[in-house]
């Protein structure tokens, strides 16, 4: 209400006040007189409330003080008005404006009454005295305010009692209807302008004497003008003598004022015994939070506090009741503290403080201990108070230290960021790797460390990661690099692990640089290809004198076979046998060493269509075993086709090698995984036991005799090679007699 009264006030004096004006301008009694018969609004009381609407309504930081010009010229309408009647004279000031010629004599035309008169002079000096912002006495505002009400409401109670010598207050113009019920409206809005004054302090209140004021005096007075009337309505009608009507308003309003008195009496202890109850719920609540809890007033007296606030400061709670918090804040903080207390009073908001920098507190003993503080503000009966929230961070401070301590002696790099990519930590290795000084990197971009070619859209990559962030290198598949100070680049491999904290979540990336490394995988990447030249052109070249060595074998087999003892033919037997398998090996060889070199480039590949090319090479050996082989819809992925059928080939007709004794039943799948497709291929053969899942994949290595299951023993160490050059993975799953199933990864086309 005391913040809405004011405007509504000044509105409504206004627009009365502008009414009645032009009801003497235009001559319509109606707008002049709230009813037929009672008097008018004076012509200059008129102009009186549009100035005092203003001078209410206007800001103080109006112009030219135009607020405070408003008020006093109502005021002097007022004064002029009462030396008129004082001096018996009149000064022309009531027909200046508007010429009224209905008037009562010996009263000249158009002059508002005494206590009309009266009320703009006493409404006039506080309402000037707050737009000037005078700093006088307080008292002065409410003896105006009271004295102008009290003679508005007399002659209200005049009109409501037919008591014409109330309305007129010695004189022979009465004050209108509407203009006491006015003053009474512009009364209230003026001390409604005054919160921090004694008798708005006693009605705003929110402890029980603001509650008896603003509940108790409206209805008492509004109760005994009531009875008031009726008491003089009934001796009217002849209903009693003067004698009785007198006892029985006495009696009803002593019953009547005990009535209202034990009604308010039995609110208020309601009132209090829910507070109370509230107050001891809130205080059980705060004595048992496990963070130590202070509530203080706007002086920063300590009115309450918890056993957990007791165990952090090492105080007894009657040490601290009564006293000021800052013996809780350190020496070095408390000359200042208290400039900050006011503030927060002055704006209270619910809110974490120290936000962005260390806060302490201090003991009994004068040791100091890190904390976490929360206020709250709580409006209460008795004013507003602060609780505040303690927390006792010394574990995370000592947590925090270790982290910054790991950190520091990592042997990477390693540097932490925020969501908007600025630098927040960073350890010696990182000042050692880019040649920048820590103070050069906090606080700046990350983007600092990276090429300038790839500046621009790493923005981009680093929000992207924030949006969907997970532990995992950054940059797979391609290489990255970090610019130092001096402008040179170096390659680097880049780790990036998300971290949740208070602050919001923050990326720790570890940073170390691959110089080396991508020099040694230069030199073996060098020295395989040197070797698969010399593989190649070794298998090449030795075939060569191995077909000369088998061709002179076989003439001497069959030119000889039978003519010598059965010793020669079985050594010839044993150096063809030999002479071919050579053979055999070096192709495999061959063809083991151009994978890497002579493989096509990966291209979105049909692996369904290539799954038939194997299947037609194979079609034969497959009626031969009466196998049955099946296969799901096979998807495209990017790969070589030729290898990818070498692949096919090789597995299918392993399964079909190493059979049991059930004709063969051979499956191949496909199913989506990561962004990958995995392929099995499934048999129901003699199985591989476990510990020999790794071996056979190595060149050479066989599990069973020659004679049993021929072969080279290199057939899926090509398969794992081919694998490997399309980026993806090659293992195994079997038991022994319970068939082989072996899977494959390849990248999505």
């Amino acid at each position: 209400m005391k913040f809405r009264l004011p405007e509504i006030s000044a509105a409504v004096a206004v627009i009365v006040g502008s009414l009645a004006l032009t009801g003497w301008i235009l001559n319509v009694p109606a707008l002049r007189s709230v009813l037929p018969g009672l008097s008018t609004m004076k012509a200059n009381t008129a102009i009186g409330f549009v100035l005092l609407g203003l001078g209410l309504a206007l800001p103080r930081s109006t112009p030219y003080r135009l607020g405070a010009v408003c008020a006093i010229a109502a005021g002097l309408i007022g004064l002029l008005t009462l030396l008129e009647y004082t001096l018996g004279r009149g000064v022309g000031l009531d027909q200046l404006f508007i010429r009224d010629s209905v008037t009562v004599p010996p009263v000249p035309p158009g002059r508002p009454g005494i206590n009309t008169a009266l009320d703009f002079v006493l409404l006039a000096v506080p309402l000037a005295r707050w737009q000037l912002e005078w700093r006088g006495p307080r008292w002065l505002t409410e003896a105006c305010v009271g004295v102008a009400g009290l003679i508005a409401l007399a002659a209200l109670v005049g009109y409501l009692y037919s008591a014409t010598a109330l309305t007129g207050l010695a004189s022979y113009t009465q004050m209108a209807l509407h203009t006491a019920l006015l003053f009474l409206l512009l009364s209230a809005a003026i001390l409604a302008r005054e919160p921090d004054s004694p008798l708005m302090i006693i009605i705003t209140q929110p402890g029980a004497g603001g509650a008896i004021v603003r509940r108790l005096l409206p209805t008492m007075l509004a109760v005994l003008i009531l009875l008031g009337w009726v008491r003089l309505k009934g001796q009217e009608a002849g209903l009693y003598g003067t004698e009785f009507g007198v006892a029985m308003l006495v009696l009803v309003s002593m019953t009547a004022l005990a009535v209202l008195t034990l009604s308010s009496a039995s609110r208020l202890t309601r009132d209090v015994a829910a507070r109370e109850s509230a107050d001891a719920r809130f205080r059980a609540v705060v004595e048992s939070a496990p963070s130590g809890m202070l509530m203080i007033d706007p002086s920063g007296t300590i009115v309450l506090i918890n056993r957990e606030t007791e165990r952090l400061f090492g105080y007894a709670r009657e040490e601290l009741l009564g006293g000021p918090l800052e013996r809780l804040v350190p020496e070095r903080y408390r000359a200042g503290h208290p400039a900050f207390r006011i503030d927060f009073f002055r704006h209270p908001q619910t809110r974490a403080m120290g936000a962005g920098r260390e806060l302490y507190g201090l003991r009994k003993d004068g040791s100091e201990l890190p904390v976490e503080i929360g206020l709250n503000p709580i409006e209460t009966p008795e004013g507003q108070f602060v609780l505040a929230s303690v927390v006792d961070i010394t574990a995370r401070k000592r947590a925090e230290a270790r982290f910054r301590a790991a950190v520091e002696s990592s042997p990477n790099g390693m540097v932490m960021i925020d969501g908007g990519g600025k630098i927040l930590l960073v350890n010696r290795e990182i000042e050692r790797l880019f040649g920048y000084g820590r103070e050069e990197l906090l606080g700046h971009p990350i983007e600092l460390l990276v090429p300038a070619r790839v500046r621009e859209r790493h923005p981009g990559l680093r929000t992207e990661f924030f949006a969907h962030p997970q532990t995992r290198s950054m940059g797979a598949g391609r290489d990255l690099f970090g610019v130092r100070k001096d402008g040179t680049e170096m390659p680097v491999e880049i780790g990036l692990n998300p971290i949740e904290t208070d602050e919001g979540l923050f990326v720790l990336a570890s940073v170390v640089d691959i110089t080396q490394r991508k020099r040694s995988e230069s030199e073996l990447k060098r020295s395989n290809e040197e070797l698969e030249r010399f593989a190649y052109v070794a298998s090449h070249d030795l075939q060569e004198p191995l077909r000369m060595v088998g061709s002179y074998v076989q003439l001497l087999a069959k030119r000889y076979q039978g003519k010598l003892d059965k010793d020669a033919d079985d050594f010839i037997g044993f150096a063809l046998d030999g002479a071919l398998r050579m053979q055999r090996l070096i192709q495999d060889l061959l063809a083991f060493s151009r994978v890497s070199t002579r493989g096509a480039d990966l291209v979105p590949t049909d692996a369904d269509a290539v799954l038939g090319n194997a299947l037609a090479n194979l079609k034969l050996t497959i009626e031969e075993c009466g196998a049955a082989v099946s296969h799901d819809r096979l998807p495209t992925v990017k790969a070589d086709a030729g290898q990818l059928e070498h692949v096919f080939l090789n597995l299918i007709s392993n399964a079909l090698k190493f059979r049991g004794t059930a004709p063969p039943r051979i499956h191949i799948g496909a199913s989506r995984e990561d962004g990958n497709w995995r392929f099995s291929v499934r048999d129901n053969g003699i199985g591989i036991e476990p510990q020999y899942f790794e071996r056979i994949f190595v060149i050479f290595q066989r599990l069973n005799a020659r004679a049993d299951y021929p072969g080279t023993g290199i057939g899926l160490a090509i398969v794992k090679k081919i694998v490997e050059r399309h980026g993806g993975r090659i293992w195994v799953e079997s038991a022994a007699g319970s068939g082989t199933t072996f899977l494959f990864t390849l990248s999505a086309a």
